[in-house]
């Protein structure tokens, strides 16, 4: 990456990562479409997102798939 601001390509994966190492226990608010609030730490926020990839590469999901999902 040469010539760019970045040594490295920026993913999803590396700010949770940071947000995770630098905040762990700050929250994320998100206000649910039922109307309830719901409140997680970067650091519960990170292990569920590392449970799904867990579980999504136990169905056969490898990197560069596409999935997709429904609210």
């Amino acid at each position: 990456m040469k010539g760019l601001m970045m040594h490295r390509p920026l993913k999803i994966a590396d700010l949770i990562t940071f947000a995770r190492d630098t905040y762990p226990t700050s929250e994320l608010v998100s206000v649910r479409t039922e109307g309830d609030v719901h409140r997680a730490t970067y650091r519960e926020t990170a292990g569920r997102i590392a449970q799904l990839a867990h579980g999504l590469r136990r169905l056969g999901v490898q990197e560069g798939d596409r999935i997709a999902t429904l609210a």
